[in-house]
């Protein structure tokens, strides 16, 4: 596996902080950065099984493989998964 960028790092970090076992709501603007970057992260995050992740909406509900299909998204709600955890804590 490549190693995290510094975004990467930060989103898995910001979902350890709040609770490993919580969903949490996180946003592009909370990192300073574009939508195509932040989606660029929770994609690479998730595939990896670093992240568990969903994206929701006012309405509905999607899986984040819905998403993928959109070119860019700014927020989802997830949480670090015990993979993440395990990366996070070994650097």
């Amino acid at each position: 596996m490549q190693t995290l960028d510094s975004l990467e790092l930060a989103i898995l970090t910001r979902l350890l902080n709040t609770g490993r076992y919580q969903r949490v709501h996180v946003k592009a603007i909370e990192f300073g950065v574009t939508d195509v970057e932040f989606t660029r992260a929770i994609r690479y995050l998730f595939r990896r099984g670093l992240i568990d992740a969903t994206w929701q909406n006012d309405t509905s509900r999607h899986l984040i493989q819905r998403l993928f299909r959109r070119d860019a998204f700014d927020q989802c709600c997830g949480r670090i998964t015990e993979y993440g955890l395990e990366v996070v804590m070994t650097g």
